[in-house]
């Protein structure tokens, strides 16, 4: 019987944990990953969202006061799209001033939010009156499932080359609407376009691309600290193991080892006390030929010899091995003794 060297030992058992702990692991870094995409998609939901009520809380306010006026230059020029007799008006110092309807005012703000955060938002409308606020495709796919009954639609997708994410909400017809878009049919509660609002992604992706590599730090660390332990833990037991494998497989050779000197001990110890008992005999018989004894007391000593060898046999109470040739163990009958002793 050969037993395993326990650091052989140890990392057989500790495979499966292994395997079990690393599987475990992957699952909870892709169920981590999945959550952080999801919540990075409700940050730019809730964003967006905030932005659109934003958006439309501005705008009510500039409905309830029926428009607002700012000096005429480059950057705010009359609005053409606007019928209103009082659209335009001059200050008693001299200056011009043209009114600003809602649509206007959001289109103004856009540009601001565009040039200092890089947000890009407007309202379109499958029927603008304005060529300028034409719905893009995405946009123009979002305005007909409005018409179909749906208030929202949302994507990430690739602007420019980079990940940008799009939301569009939909815009109800209101009473001050209607000053400009009455002539198009729409009445009070009618979708007559949507809030089209663009998110770049790439401090978003930054933020959570971070936070991703520091879980994935965090949590090799735990892992390999979890390999560690089980194998340090499978070493030592393996140690136990392989310790008591030991002593009991030395303890099975040494009865072997017992049980083989007490068979030899009865089966040879017999016929070999017949052989010394004759041998005194032929001495007896044979005392004047010199030449003869010496002989007969060679092959007694010889005799004598076994005799002495099966009782170190009935003896043992160790087991121990000697090299008889080559790489061949023979049970070492006399461990004090010289290899190289007759």
């Amino acid at each position: 019987m050969k037993t395993k060297r326990p650091f052989h030992l140890g990392l057989y058992y500790a495979l499966p944990f292994v395997l079990i702990v690393t599987t475990l692991f992957l699952f909870l870094l892709f169920w981590e990953k999945g959550n952080l995409e999801e919540e990075q998609q409700e940050h730019l939901i809730h964003t967006s969202s905030t932005l659109v009520q934003q958006i439309l809380i501005t705008r009510m306010w500039n409905a309830e006061h029926g428009g607002v006026y700012a000096e005429i230059n480059d950057r705010t020029p009359p609005n053409p799209y606007l019928e209103d007799p009082e659209r335009d008006i001059v200050s008693r110092a001299g200056k011009r001033y043209t009114k600003l309807n809602p649509a206007y005012m959001t289109r103004q703000i856009a540009e601001l939010a565009n040039m200092h955060l890089g947000y890009r938002f407007h309202v379109t409308s499958l029927k603008p009156l304005n060529p300028a606020n034409r719905p893009d495709p995405w946009e123009e796919n979002a305005l007909r499932s409005f018409e179909r009954g749906e208030t929202l639609q949302m994507a990430v997708v690739r602007d420019g080359g980079r990940p940008v994410f799009r939301y569009m909400s939909s815009l109800s017809t209101e009473q001050a609407c209607l000053q400009c878009h009455a002539k198009q049919n729409y009445r009070i509660g009618d979708v007559r376009g949507g809030i089209s609002v663009l998110i770049p992604m790439d401090e978003s992706e930054r933020i959570y691309q971070k936070r991703a590599r520091t879980y994935l730090a965090a949590g090799s660390l735990l892992w390999f600290s979890l390999i560690l332990f089980i194998v340090l833990v499978s070493y030592t037991m393996s140690r136990k193991v392989v310790q008591e494998m030991t002593r009991e497989l030395e303890l099975s050779r040494l009865r072997t080892a017992i049980e083989m000197a007490g068979a030899a001990a009865h089966e040879i110890r017999q016929p070999l006390t017949a052989l010394i008992a004759y041998f005194g005999l032929l001495e007896m018989k044979l005392s004047n030929d010199q030449e003869l004894m010496k002989e007969l007391k060679i092959m007694e000593d010889q005799c004598r010899r076994i005799d002495g060898i099966i009782i170190k046999m009935q003896n043992i109470t160790e087991y121990r091995t000697k090299v008889y040739m080559d790489d061949i163990q023979i049970t070492d009958l006399d461990p004090d003794r010289p290899d190289n002793a007759p």
